[in-house]
């Protein structure tokens, strides 16, 4: 439903500045009756809208082409100005801001000064008005495509350091598997069961590291040594850590947990140190609870805090990270509000085998 709502947002915006635009004409200023070519020119220029998303710079082009038109004829385009105003928005929110205020500049300067081809004056304040309509949307659009750019940053930043540390937990894996075979190899005709066994081993460690392997997405650019990697095992220290730094934090594992693969654990990890690191920085929260429960085959991880919630939402990108890291793992996370106030951070990770 989300989905078919977002789709059908832009036709029915077009529609509806099509209709603004075309009933009732407008006549008060010409004096002159609206003809067919008005009429087309008028359409021209709203009913692309609903193609802005996938057609930024040819909407605009043509937005604007029939706005100059119709000025140049001696007509007002009215409404259809809104729409030259959102597919400026629109080509500022998705384009380089070299190429964006290039189309938007010659698409404004050529709508603004065509009635003065049809005799009309065009009075200073007038050309500041229109120059301030598009300003406005211009200017938003540019922050909306500067923080895009940001998130994406991030979220390279984010995935390069996943890779090295799952590079580090594959390479652990590859020495056990080596091990195992020496050992395999040594007393296959002496005692096969242990033989069997070693090999077991391998075949385990094997399928895991192949799984992490392909979370792989980025390159690796360096190494940073084959220390251990942080786990489940080390949560206690660091909800001890946070606690010297004055935040009252509650560590609560309900019921035990399975065996996870070194990746989940990692991200586990890597998402409570996160979270608590938000709730120090952002919340002005005095307490948390950092809780961890197996629902329905899924290691459920809530880090909850009694802090500003919505008021301290802006947390850098650090959510952009614990969303990546989540998400290549097979799992999901979001975070919000708390019904009872404050805020919390919940993740939905596989325990299993991918």
């Amino acid at each position: 439903m989300v989905e078919r709502l977002r789709r059908s947002r832009d036709p029915a915006l077009a529609v509806g500045l099509a209709l603004l635009a075309l009933i009732p004409p407008d006549t008060t200023d010409t004096g002159r009756a609206p003809g067919g070519v008005r009429y087309l020119l008028l359409a021209l220029a709203t009913l692309p809208l609903a193609l802005r998303a996938r057609f930024p710079l040819p909407v605009l082009a043509t937005v604007a082409t029939a706005i100059t038109a119709n000025g140049a004829l001696g007509f007002g385009s009215g409404p259809a100005w809104f729409g030259l105003a959102l597919a400026a928005y629109t080509v500022t929110a998705s384009h380089e801001p070299r190429v964006a205020l290039a189309a938007v500049a010659t698409g404004v300067t050529a709508a603004l000064a065509a009635p003065t081809v049809a005799g009309e004056t065009v009075g200073v304040e007038d050309f500041l008005g229109g120059a301030l309509l598009l300003a406005l949307p211009t200017l938003l659009g540019d922050r909306v495509f500067a923080a895009r750019a940001a998130a994406q940053a991030a979220a390279r930043d984010e995935r390069e350091t996943i890779a090295r540390e799952l590079h580090d937990s594959v390479a652990h894996a590859l020495s056990v598997i080596v091990v195992q075979a020496d050992a395999a190899d040594a007393i296959l005709s002496t005692d096969p069961d242990r033989a069997r066994t070693a090999l077991a081993a391998i075949r385990e460690t094997g399928r895991t590291s192949l799984a992490d392997m392909r979370r792989l997405v980025v390159d690796i650019r360096s190494e940073e040594g084959l220390a251990p990697l942080p786990g489940l095992s080390d949560l206690p220290a660091l909800v001890a850590a946070e606690r010297a730094r004055d935040l009252d934090v509650e560590l609560v594992v309900a019921g035990p947990l399975p065996t996870i693969a070194p990746s989940v654990d990692l991200t586990v990890y890597r998402i409570v140190q996160e979270s608590l690191t938000n709730v120090r920085r952002h919340a002005r929260a005095s307490r948390a609870r950092v809780e961890l429960r197996l629902v329905d085959g899924r290691l459920h991880v809530e880090v909850a805090d009694d802090g500003r919630g919505a008021a301290a939402a802006a947390r850098g990108q650090g959510l952009v990270g614990m969303q990546e890291r989540a998400g290549l793992c097979g799992g999901t996370l979001h975070a919000g509000n708390r019904p009872d106030g404050g805020w919390h951070v919940v993740a939905s990770l596989p325990v299993g085998r991918p």
